[in-house]
């Protein structure tokens, strides 16, 4: 999803085909049969969100993906959701920087909500500054205290989940600190996996990395694969369920990834995680 459809500096459309990578994208997307996905560095534009959901979610006769509302510039998250399952109530923003933070609130098709019962879900799409510097690890502090600050101003509740492209190298980051930190209403966000530590470049976390598997540009992301830099953080009622919906043990997984990519590709050595098809993808 890097630049998706966004033509900008290196990134044409030979080697940020967006064509390309709706099919990619619907391989995987067939495969996984996700009923809430997220994304960062989307072009900000109407016609590419709805680019994405016509060409890459409800193709093939499929169509029970939607979207959230686009709002934001330059590089945006967006939000999609299954409708079999899931009604988006609410959604906002986080004046974070660089980039926004979405706040979505959905809540569950359940059996009697007809009677006004259901579960609801809030997911906060975030993607911080990147960089491995004093002035971008601050950044991302400033944005995390920030979102914090919104969960505890807002008094957000029940089961939320924190998503998306942190850029964070280890968890004594700031950053990572202040979203582990209890607010004054009661709400922490924590770790599902507990893998706790620095990650990067070390491979004892290496079933966790998510980088990339190119070690220079050309519109890839470089760097090689020795970063855990995506995440989904969970508040603690997702975690002991007292509000209706509970994690799934062992179900977290950067699918793909069976600890074997350390600074590699994710086909060499072969990959058994997934049909071949969805590792080409």
């Amino acid at each position: 999803l890097l630049y998706y459809d966004k033509i900008i500096y290196s990134c044409n459309e030979t080697n940020n085909n967006v064509n390309d990578k709706n099919i990619f994208l619907n391989t995987i997307i067939d495969n996984y049969q996700p009923d809430i996905f997220t994304v960062n560095e989307m072009n900000g534009s109407v016609n590419s969100v709805d680019l994405l959901l016509n060409n890459a979610l409800n193709v093939n006769d499929e169509n029970r993906y939607q979207r959230a509302t686009y709002t934001g510039n330059f590089l945006i998250n967006m939000l999609y959701f299954n409708t079999d399952k899931l009604v988006l109530k609410h959604q906002s923003h986080i004046l974070t920087s660089p980039r926004q933070t979405d706040v979505y609130t959905l809540y569950a098709k359940t059996d009697n909500l007809i009677n006004g019962d259901t579960v609801f879900f809030t997911c906060i799409v975030t993607h911080l500054k990147a960089g491995s510097g004093t002035d971008e690890a601050n950044e991302r502090a400033l944005a995390s205290q920030q979102i914090m600050n919104y969960i505890k101003n807002r008094n957000l509740q029940g089961n939320i989940m924190l998503m998306g492209d942190l850029n964070l190298y280890n968890s004594d980051e700031l950053a990572f600190q202040y979203f582990l930190t209890e607010t004054q209403n009661g709400v922490q966000l924590l770790d599902p996996v507990d893998a706790i530590g620095w990650w990067n470049n070390n491979d004892y976390f290496a079933d966790y990395h998510t980088q990339s598997t190119h070690t220079y540009g050309d519109c890839h992301s470089g760097g090689g694969m020795d970063d855990r830099f995506d995440f989904i953080l969970t508040s603690t009622h997702l975690l002991d369920g007292t509000r209706g919906a509970k994690y799934v043990e062992n179900s977290y997984w950067a699918m793909g990834q069976d600890g074997n990519r350390f600074n590699g590709t994710i086909s060499s050595p072969t990959n058994y995680t997934l049909p071949s098809s969805v590792i080409d993808a």
